[in-house]
């Protein structure tokens, strides 16, 4: 399912909650149909703290690329990243 949400990088967790609910997929997100919601909040708090990342380090950092994000009941994992330094 193609969906996304583009942002600056300073975003709080709020905002980031905010962009999770714009997607085409929020309903899987959120448990649609009887299956668990996933970890929403530590989702968006993840996403929130990968911005603060990019946005302290933006003169180091050209790039970060985070695929995928495994989101469960019960966490939230960031299998595979790549970092591109300036």
């Amino acid at each position: 399912m193609q969906s996304q949400a583009l942002t600056p990088l300073d975003v709080s967790k709020a905002e980031a909650m905010d962009m999770l609910r714009s997607l085409k997929g929020h309903k899987l997100l959120a448990g649609h149909r009887g299956a668990k919601s996933v970890a929403l909040d530590a989702l968006a708090n993840a996403i929130a703290r990968l911005l603060e990342l990019a946005a302290d380090q933006r003169e180091r950092i050209a790039e970060i690329d985070v695929n995928p994000i495994v989101a469960r009941a019960d966490c939230v994992v960031a299998v595979d990243a790549l970092v591109a330094i300036r």
